[in-house]
């Protein structure tokens, strides 16, 4: 299996896919998330099997336009990660219409 994530993803995510997940056989690909044709060089059809969205990212705070992004999961049978940083910098109500593409919106206060 294979994930797809930010460059600038919070650390502890990093952790979780690379550490964790890595010596699971979960092979992952950091790339720039606001760079469209980056993200369709990284997935790999038929084994990325979710792209993993923070935006705005930490610690940066790139704004990724998850519509697209989503789009491009979805045509590759790969399910999308979060798309919003546990609500560290953005309100949900302001990511709403960033996020409108999604089935659900996540967030947690924190």
């Amino acid at each position: 299996d294979h994930v797809v994530l930010g460059d600038d993803v919070y650390g502890g995510t990093y952790r979780l896919v690379a550490r964790v997940l890595g010596p699971w056989g979960v092979e992952h690909t950091p790339v720039d998330l606001t760079d469209t044709g980056a993200v369709l060089d990284a997935i790999r059809p038929g084994r990325t099997k979710v792209v993993w969205v923070e935006t705005p990212s930490n610690p940066l705070l790139s704004i990724v336009d998850v519509a697209v992004i989503a789009a491009h999961a979805r045509a590759a049978g790969a399910l999308l990660g979060p798309a919003l940083t546990a609500g560290t910098r953005l309100a949900p109500g302001a990511a709403a219409p960033a996020v409108s593409s999604r089935r659900r919106l996540r967030c947690s206060a924190g």
